[in-house]
């Protein structure tokens, strides 16, 4: 991967807003021990630097009630099941709040199990890798 990923990651909503809005995926989280009650968005990104070839997603964490919109968690999640970065990760190179791996430990086990969104969002990587100018 590039070591200037981070400015090839684009949102999904930038491609198509409409589909982005509709499908968003949302955590809503009450009484946890190390979390705010909150409602948690999990924002696309996909890479569209046309000399990689990532296959991956980066969701990125906001917090619908927080005072500012900074990312709480980039969790990454490859779609080469044969790759070395099979296991939703923390994004090394993108900068993690303190809350990142508590929410780590609770969109890990819906990517891992959740066959159905996994493939939305590798259909959704092949639609930005698309949108890629020549």
């Amino acid at each position: 991967m590039p070591e200037n990923h981070v400015a090839s990651l684009v949102p999904f909503f930038s491609f198509l807003p409409k589909s982005a809005a509709a499908e968003m995926r949302t955590l809503t989280v009450q009484n946890h021990h190390l979390l705010p009650d909150d409602e948690y968005a999990l924002l696309e990104f996909y890479c569209i630097d046309p000399t990689c070839d990532c296959r991956r997603v980066t969701l990125t964490v906001l917090a619908r009630n927080a005072l500012e919109l900074d990312t709480l968690a980039a969790i990454s999640l490859a779609f080469d099941r044969d790759g070395e970065m099979v296991s939703p990760f923390l994004d090394p190179v993108i900068v993690q709040s303190p809350y990142a791996e508590a929410l780590l430990e609770i969109v890990a086990p819906i990517l891992e199990s959740d066959t159905v969104f996994v493939a939305e969002l590798e259909s959704r990587y092949r639609q930005a890798t698309r949108t890629i100018p020549s």
